[in-house]
């Protein structure tokens, strides 16, 4: 028999609660599935109640959404919530039947994107999973369409058989486009997609929903879509929220309580700052501080999105999981000390825990090459001057953390960090000697920027050497450097033009 999850539904009236979260829950990025596996024990040990399939899973549940969900991924599915089940944490599904058909840049999201990242990206990495396959996106649902209709619901149906307790409908990242055909707005098309989905839930199945507008400042700009979605979404139908803006760092029992008013019912908070994937998957390091305490009483659960990397996912989790049990005890610099034990045992803590603070010194690398355009030469050697601490500690933990950590998935994860930032400060040396030798003080796109890793006789001799070593390195250590060496010595007039505009 299903057992009932302590899941919220409606929660926008009646005594606020005073401590603790209802739905504690976090979900996985661009794991591949088996990598799902084994997380429901961790997250039970660490309160946690509520686990999220990313719509990332597995093609079928973005990507390609019209074909069915393969034996190997559904059996993966179903040992999963075996496991949610004996452990009492509830497992949900996301599905995304309009991702597959996006049509933004990643300089046109709501969040800025890695330069390097492009049009292509989201199938990109899910092709190495299927060698000799050709991952054709579907085309996004067709709103109004029984078919299409047809095809999400079975998907549904077929995870309820597996044991999927909630369906998360994912209508995020995408470009809204014109309003749909025989439909009076975009929130009338996703009342009727909701409405579908969640006639085919089975008993004892909830339904989420993830607007196109999932921030205040998003929802506030498209204010006629949010209001229509909040009058017509049914009272058990929750909404996730990720603050006031994407990525905000400072969610607040206000912000929720704002929020609330936007969305018609309190939100579940999706927290986003651990996800890297407009990052290019960089290590995001240390953990970021949890949101203000007074927000377990105005919202109607937590979620956390995690990181690319599994290994450090857990000292996200562990430390986001101490805060959700507690929010008003929450101690940050002992959460983290004591998920840095948890994770790497008591020898190896202390030199994992300098790591994570040397990494501090990484810069935003989504918008680094725009910042180095900007900032010029002195902007330049102020990052790569914070960069030497980094590379120092590195040099000096690293070999211990080799000897000490049993968990060696963990130290690859840190491993291929410390490559990529490695091969970002020779960049950021190759561009500061470029500088100097041509007597500029600005930089600006190189002419032949449009190639990845452009090559010329003009280049210099570090340029040169640099870019062999980029080209046979992986493309995720690789993509920081590349991403600043599109950039070269201003020309003189440039650099005129470009003091004198400022």
């Amino acid at each position: 028999m299903r057992r009932e999850r302590n899941i919220p539904q409606r929660q926008d009236g009646g005594q606020a609660r005073t401590s603790g979260f209802e739905l504690r829950g976090l979900k996985g990025l661009w794991w591949e599935p088996e990598q799902y596996e084994g997380w429901p024990a961790f997250l039970a040990d660490a309160g946690y109640n509520f686990f999220m399939l990313c719509y990332t899973f597995c093609p079928e549940t973005g990507l390609r959404w019209r074909q069915p969900l393969r034996d190997a991924e559904a059996a993966v599915i179903q040992r999963i919530a075996r496991d949610c089940a004996d452990r009492g944490v509830s497992l949900c599904l996301a599905l995304h039947p309009l991702i597959a058909g996006q049509a933004w840049a990643p300089e046109d999201a709501a969040v800025r994107f890695h330069p390097t990242s492009g049009r292509g990206w989201f199938v990109s990495y899910w092709q190495p999973r299927r060698p000799g396959e050709a991952l054709n996106p579907d085309a996004p649902i067709r709103y109004g369409s029984a078919a299409d209709l047809t095809l999400l619901a079975d998907k549904v149906r077929h995870a309820a058989t597996l044991g999927v307790e909630t369906i998360a409908l994912c209508l995020d990242d995408v470009d809204p486009g014109a309003t749909p055909g025989n439909f009076p707005s975009l929130a009338a098309a996703h009342l009727w997609l909701a409405d579908g989905v969640r006639a085919a839930l089975g008993p004892g199945q909830r339904l989420q929903v993830v607007p196109t507008y999932y921030w205040t400042a998003g929802a506030q700009e498209h204010a006629d879509y949010t209001a229509e979605l909040a009058r017509g979404l049914p009272a058990d139908v929750a909404v996730y929220w990720t603050g006031t803006e994407v990525r905000d760092h400072a969610i607040t029992g206000a912000k929720a309580h704002d929020a609330a008013q936007l969305f018609g019912r309190v939100p579940i908070v999706w927290l986003n700052y651990a996800s890297n994937d407009s990052f290019r998957f960089a290590m995001q390091l240390p953990p970021d501080h949890p949101p203000a305490p007074d927000l377990a009483s105005e919202a109607a659960g937590l979620l956390l999105n995690s990181t690319r990397q599994t290994g450090l996912a857990r000292l996200d989790a562990l430390v986001i999981g101490a805060y959700l049990v507690d929010p008003s005890g929450y101690d940050h610099a002992r959460a983290v000390h004591a998920a840095v034990v948890a994770l790497a045992g008591e020898t190896a803590a202390p030199p994992f825990a300098r790591l994570l603070d040397a990494w501090r010194a990484v810069p935003d690398v989504r918008t680094l090459a725009h910042d180095l355009v900007a900032g010029g030469r002195t902007f330049l050697v102020a990052v790569r001057d914070r960069l030497a601490p980094l590379l120092a500690s590195v040099d000096a933990v690293m070999p211990q953390l080799d000897a000490l950590l049993t968990d060696r998935g963990l130290w690859r994860e840190l491993a291929a960090g410390v490559e990529r930032v490695r091969l970002l400060a020779d960049a950021l040396t190759v561009l500061d000697a470029e500088l100097s030798s041509s007597g500029a003080d600005a930089l600006a796109p190189a002419p032949a920027a449009a190639a990845p890793l452009p090559r010329s006789r003009a280049e210099s001799s570090g340029r040169a050497a640099l870019l062999t070593r980029l080209a046979l390195a992986d493309a995720e250590a690789a993509c920081d450097a590349v991403a600043v060496l599109t950039l070269a010595p201003a020309p003189l007039s440039l650099a005129c033009d470009k003091t004198n505009s400022a």
